[in-house]
């Protein structure tokens, strides 16, 4: 898939309200033959997001124009939970206290 036809995608997606597994679904349907699974098409496909991101970064624009510009999609609720609990974990490990994140 090009380049542009994966930009138009992802921002149309994140448009509507979608999610990274709508991304996923919509890439499966323009892109038939692949064969990845889903994870790895996750992985993938927010990999080509961020090497987008950080070519508009190198061309100057802030990370608040960037995600204006080509938004990331929220973490599921339980990555985001299982996250903060590693986080929790690593700083208790050494002592410290997690401070919440705030939202």
């Amino acid at each position: 898939m090009e380049d542009t036809t994966f930009v138009e995608m992802w921002i149309d997606t994140h448009a509507e309200g979608g999610t990274i597994n709508d991304m996923v679904k919509n890439y499966r349907q323009a892109v038939p033959e692949s064969t990845a699974s889903d994870a790895s098409l996750k992985t993938a496909l927010s990999t080509r997001a961020t090497k987008i991101r950080a070519e508009l970064i190198a061309l100057g624009k802030t990370e608040d124009e960037v995600a204006k510009l080509f938004p990331k999609f929220p973490r599921a609720t339980k990555t985001k939970q299982n996250l903060q609990s590693a986080v929790a974990r690593i700083l208790e490990m050494a002592g410290e206290k997690a401070e919440p994140e705030g939202e």
